[in-house]
């Protein structure tokens, strides 16, 4: 009921965006204004202190602070902290490519199945939010979840049934041009919440730090960096 509430809460009150290049942006256009010399890559972190960091190829980082934006099991390993097996929630992701001239509607809208009769919880044609698509064509985002018994196949082709079903027989000409079968999405809403984001002197941050979503993670980095910048003063 929380993480129904909070969704609905964040459409009410705002838009639904999505970058022309996928959400892999997001983290691109926030690394873009840092300077390059302060983006350190490729480094495998084995110690973790309040304001140092140590690697396995033997180097030794200071900072200000020590914020760990790892998920919750990793971060726990690097904290010391005993806690119990995070269960995950699952998401096929289907995409499929169509003509603009057959999409059934324009509007930028989330289309939720209510009749429980197919595998798509939800679909969206991302075109329509944002230009994603070649000239002509459209993109449509189909989300299927808890049905891993079903091999991506079998999945694609009841997935098209049930899109005939809601669009009509122009479905069945629509190319699926790729899926992702993402295992651990985000973590369930039966795990840990409302935790406390500094730990020894290390800031933590992270979609289990809420009701499991970007928002969530996006808001809990939010909260450990203005927490960080009013400790300085």
């Amino acid at each position: 009921v929380r993480k129904f509430e909070e969704t609905f809460r964040l459409f009410a009150q705002g838009e639904t965006t999505l970058p022309r290049r996928g959400i892999g942006e997001i983290p691109k256009q926030m690394a873009e204004k840092l300077p390059a010399e302060q983006l350190k890559l490729g480094h495998s972190v084995t110690e973790v202190y309040a304001r140092e960091i140590k690697t396995k190829d033997g180097k030794s980082w200071q900072g200000r602070a020590v914020v760990l934006a790892t998920d919750f099991e990793i971060t726990n390993q690097f904290l010391g902290v005993e806690s119990s097996e995070v269960e995950w929630n699952s998401v096929d992701c289907l995409y499929f490519s169509l003509p603009e001239k057959d999409l059934p509607l324009e509007m930028p809208i989330l289309h939720l199945d209510g009749s429980g009769e197919g595998p798509i919880n939800n679909l969206t044609f991302v075109s329509n939010l944002c230009e994603c698509a070649p000239q002509g064509m459209a993109l449509a985002s189909a989300s299927v979840i808890g049905r891993e018994d079903l091999a991506i196949d079998e999945l694609v082709e009841s997935a098209r049934k049930q899109l005939v079903s809601w669009f009509g027989e122009s479905c069945k000409s629509w190319k699926n041009i790729h899926n992702y079968r993402i295992k651990r999405a985000v973590p369930s809403c039966t795990a840990p919440m409302d935790l406390e984001m500094k730990i020894n002197g290390i800031y933590r941050c992270g979609d289990y730090l809420g009701l499991p979503s970007i928002d969530s993670a996006m808001r809990s980095g939010r909260k450990v960096a203005e927490s960080i910048i009013e400790s300085s003063f």
